[in-house]
């Protein structure tokens, strides 16, 4: 068995857990990289472009919006939605 082998290397993301901070933050730049290309997204948009849940993706708007940088409005039809503000 040879441990320096460098094609398993790929899989160690597939064993490797997340901690619920680290998780957060990559759930907000996956937000922040959206609102960068679109101007917006809604919650359910975000949580069906990533891998995050939607109480992830709602921390991620939170935090975001407690930047100052971000806004959230709650727009009709489509539900919340986050901004740059």
């Amino acid at each position: 068995r040879n441990i320096f082998d460098s094609r398993s290397s790929v899989l160690a993301s597939l064993f490797s857990i997340l901690l619920p901070e680290e998780e957060i933050e990559q759930a907000m730049r996956a937000v922040r990289e959206a609102v960068v290309r679109h101007g917006s997204i809604t919650l359910k948009e975000s949580v069906a472009d990533t891998q995050f849940s939607e109480d992830m993706v709602k921390a991620a708007f939170d935090r975001l919006v407690a930047t100052g940088s971000f806004a959230i409005t709650d727009v009709r039809g489509f539900g919340l939605a986050i901004t740059r503000s």
